[in-house]
């Protein structure tokens, strides 16, 4: 199985977000593909609604709280999301650059969204970052290529893969400036189960193209 993640960060409003989930719902994805999708809170649970009939689809969050529960204003908890996200990003570079996240916050998170069933999507960006123990998906976004449209040459990853990573079930993915020119690299490589994709998924036409051309050019 590929993956293939758009993670709309902090963009569109509800018109936009719905016109988006409507055209993605018709798009035929092979069954060894996997797109993933992550809006903002607001939209996953009418994203969810159109989406429904689609199962290569899923939904996940952008984020998760650290807390369990209880009188966290503003936190959305693992509780409230179980049964509408299947995944959830954790530990983000945005989160870690702009909302000083450190491991033990991370962890948390993590902790929490394994305890309800919800699959934690790794983030890291350099070989010091600890993983959290039950973590399966892991998507590593060095810090220079995070929306510089520099990616990272697949040798490099897989080298940061190799020294990092030694269990088989761990699921690499790589973000950093994914687009139509570099996409196919990381998807044809045996090592590398996935795409985190950012800037490149907001337009749904640019978007539905680029998963066209992937289904199209990697052998399945």
């Amino acid at each position: 199985m590929k993956y293939i993640i758009a993670n709309w960060k902090a963009h569109k409003n509800k018109e936009e977000a719905l016109k988006w989930a409507k055209r993605i719902k018709k798009i035929i994805i092979p069954s060894t593909f996997k797109v993933i999708v992550a809006p903002p809170f607001p939209f996953l649970l009418p994203i969810k609604e159109i989406i429904k009939d689609n199962k290569q689809i899923e939904l996940a969050s952008q984020d998760i709280s650290r807390f369990m529960e209880g009188e966290y204003t503003g936190e959305v908890i693992a509780r409230s999301l179980k049964d509408i996200v299947n995944y959830t990003i954790i530990g983000h570079s945005e989160r870690r650059i702009f909302f000083h996240e450190q491991y033990n916050i991370l962890n948390k998170k993590a902790l929490n969204s394994l305890s309800y069933n919800i699959k934690p999507i790794f983030c890291i960006n350099k070989l010091s970052n600890k993983v959290p123990k039950g973590v399966e998906y892991i998507a590593f976004e060095p810090l220079e290529s995070i929306g510089t449209g520099k990616n990272e040459d697949l040798e490099d990853v897989l080298q940061f893969k190799n020294k990092k990573f030694k269990d088989k079930k761990i699921k690499f993915l790589y973000g950093g400036s994914v687009n139509r020119n570099n996409i196919l690299s990381y998807l044809r490589s045996k090592e590398i189960d996935g795409v985190l994709i950012g800037k490149k998924s907001l337009e749904i036409k640019t978007f539905t193209q680029l998963l066209k051309y992937v289904f199209s050019s990697v052998k399945r």
